[in-house]
């Protein structure tokens, strides 16, 4: 395959990827290497960088098909993390911003819409006093005052600029909320994590380009539903519920409405799943 076809195969919405697409890739970029072609290298870098967004999204949709949900989570990661290296290059080698092809905008849609589905709210982010660095190009060390004339994100002759660090001094680990990378999920011993809207929505999403997205709602917890003032609160307080919960934000919970394009029709079709409680 020549790279203008490679282009127009990554330019459908493909539900499962040949193998032998990036096998190809890496051959051409490598001749335009030899050739010192820098423009075409760094397009088909850009090439790959779709292969890899592509690859890893339907990964993603198939873990979550078959219950594999952390490995899903970290495949979308990886989806969010190989667009955000691709963008700042797409409008230069396509000639538009980045999500009008290739079905990354959807993708990157659905990530977003997936992720809220999960129950993981904490991560750990590391902190480190970085010593020694390396440019990841030319193998120089950088350093505060010495460095070099690559930078950081930019592409060279078909390979992204970063910097490798060779020495660094750990210092100590942050618990956070929305991390950059959301690899370092926080497991609770003895903690079920529940799962049950995303079982819910693969059961009726059949297609990885699906249009759908989902509304976080606050309802009122079923156990709190047609209790009595002067009733005893559910909460176990032992108070009646005037004297309690009611009128606090202790009586709602989250709900995850999921709705659905039908896209014979153009219509939206609102599938509610209750129970839906991130724990």
């Amino acid at each position: 395959m020549i790279a203008k076809e490679i282009e127009e195969y990554l330019d459908k919405p493909n539900r499962h990827l040949d193998s032998q697409v990036m096998d190809e890739l890496v051959k051409l970029k490598e001749q335009a290497r030899i050739n010192k072609d820098e423009y075409i290298a760094n397009y088909l870098w850009c090439l790959q960088q779709v292969y890899k967004i592509q690859s890893s999204y339907l990964t993603a949709f198939r873990m979550m098909k078959v219950g594999k949900y952390e490995d899903a989570w970290n495949a979308l990661d990886r989806t969010d993390i190989e667009i955000s290296f691709l963008e700042p290059h797409f409008e230069k080698y396509f000639g538009c911003i980045v999500g009008f092809r290739f079905y990354i905008a959807p993708i990157l849609n659905a990530v977003k819409q997936f992720q809220k589905l999960f129950p993981y709210k904490y991560f750990f982010s590391h902190e480190i006093i970085v010593k020694e660095e390396k440019c990841s190009i030319c193998g120089k060390k950088i350093s505060l005052r010495h460095g070099c004339n690559h930078r950081i994100g930019q592409l060279y002759l078909g390979e992204m600029c970063c910097h490798e660090i060779t020495d660094m001094e750990f210092l100590a680990e942050a618990i956070v909320t929305d991390p950059f990378d959301k690899y370092t999920i926080i497991h609770v011993e003895g903690q079920e994590y529940n799962y049950y809207p995303l079982e819910q929505l693969m059961k009726v999403i059949k297609d990885p380009f699906a249009l759908w997205n989902v509304d976080e709602l606050q309802v009122v917890s079923p156990e709190y539903k047609n209790i009595g003032r002067n009733e005893l609160c559910p909460c176990g307080s032992g108070k009646k519920y005037k004297k309690c919960c009611l009128g606090t934000n202790k009586i709602y919970t989250k709900h995850f409405r999921i709705n659905l394009a039908n896209r014979e029709f153009g219509e939206i079709q609102p599938l509610t799943f209750y129970n839906t409680v991130k724990k």
